[in-house]
């Protein structure tokens, strides 16, 4: 039976802060195996070195975006696993005038 602690879960964003606060919330969570990547590359390094159950994947990311990265994943050939769940989280937010918030 897989339990929280058997899951390995890779989070990938380009600020460091924002890897360490999810990091923290997956392990309050009970998930300990965590990794971090800074970048689109360094993320695929990591999903060709060991398995991954999920990426967490932040939006605004550079030089590749989390979307880009999404789709690298899901279609180059070179993909590690190209049906892995992914989870794509931002903190990017745009200032609305208040007459125009819904």
């Amino acid at each position: 039976m897989t339990t929280l602690n058997d899951i390995h879960v890779l989070v990938v964003d380009d600020n460091e802060q924002m890897r360490f606060l999810v990091r923290c919330l997956l392990r309050a969570g009970g998930i300990s195996k965590v990794t971090e990547a800074a970048t689109g590359g360094e993320a695929f390094d990591v999903m060709r070195a060991r398995p991954v159950d999920l990426i967490i994947v932040d939006w605004k990311m550079a030089p590749v975006d989390g979307l880009a990265f999404t789709q690298m994943v899901r279609r180059n050939s070179d993909s590690p696993n190209p049906y892995l769940p992914i989870l794509m989280l931002t903190a990017h937010t745009e200032n609305v005038p208040r007459d125009r918030r819904a």
